[in-house]
């Protein structure tokens, strides 16, 4: 995804940040590390893995050639080369070290298994352990709207209730169209609050209320309505897809209508004349 085209807005949020934290008796992580038994993913993203070669064979290039690797997911999920592409195996084995799969659809749990095989230059190889990670496959996140409007007498800075489900931190892809009271409307203007922007909120894929932040700028095109609509929402695991359009939001991910915000005209009062006698 192009994020040329957006407007990037840097607010900063404050999240607790552990590596690991629970929901629902099972451990979720942010990123794989070494030595993690389980991962995260949101369904149908492009899920990236990698190992490092043995270090001793890598050292002994003289009379050993590069290993080479069985991946196998538990679901039989085609192994793809990190950028998406296709590799076909050998026997079995890859000669990639980092690979990606898609994610499945469907809410669940699968595993990948790796193991390394020796290549030497003379005689045969030989095989190391299998190593095991769990993945946890998570639903996208999801934002509503707690209400459909407001209005306001000046451009000022205006946050905007909603309940997002998923875990935060959240990337919110959302636009406004400005209309003149006289029906008038100009483009729709995107913008994005990117990660380390947004929200406080918890970390559990429960309902939580939250504020979409919307700056006077944003506001400053003169009177009229501004229609908030939201285009993409993505939770940090959504964000870990190597290929954002595989998570984007579908409809009943998004709020069904826009939320207006309308700038009413501010009275100037006048001075207060005296009424003369007749």
């Amino acid at each position: 995804m192009n994020y040329s085209i957006y407007r990037k807005s840097l607010i900063v949020l404050t999240f607790v940040l552990g590596l690991t934290f629970t929901a629902k008796s099972q451990t979720y992580v942010l990123s794989t590390a070494a030595g993690e038994g389980r991962d995260s993913v949101t369904v149908g993203s492009r899920a990236g893995y990698q190992i490092s070669p043995d270090p001793t064979i890598v050292a002994l290039s003289a009379i050993m050639n590069p290993s080479i690797f069985q991946w196998a997911f538990s679901n039989a999920a085609p192994v793809l080369k990190s950028d998406g592409s296709a590799t076909a195996p050998v026997g079995g084995f890859y000669s990639d070290t980092a690979i990606s799969a898609l994610m499945p659809a469907a809410v669940g749990s699968i595993s990948l298994n790796v193991m390394e095989r020796s290549q030497p230059k003379a005689g045969t190889g030989c095989d190391g352990l299998v190593q095991t990670l769990n993945i946890d496959v998570l639903s996208r996140a999801t934002i509503t709207f707690t209400g459909t409007s407001n209005g306001a007498c000046s451009a000022a800075n205006y946050n905007i209730p909603v309940n997002l489900t998923g875990f935060g931190p959240w990337t919110i892809e959302y636009s406004i169209t400005y209309t003149t009271f006289a029906g008038v409307s100009s483009p729709a203007v995107n913008y994005l609050i990117g990660s380390g922007a947004a929200i406080l909120g918890v970390l559990y894929q429960t309902s939580t209320s939250l504020n979409l932040p919307i700056t006077a700028a944003q506001l400053s095109s003169g009177l009229g309505t501004y229609a908030v609509n939201i285009i993409n929402v993505y939770d940090r695991f959504g964000m870990k897809s190597l290929d954002l359009t595989k998570v984007a939001s579908q409809v009943s991910d998004l709020p069904a209508t826009a939320f207006s915000l309308i700038i009413y005209p501010t009275p100037v009062t006048s001075p207060i004349k005296h009424v003369k006698n007749l």
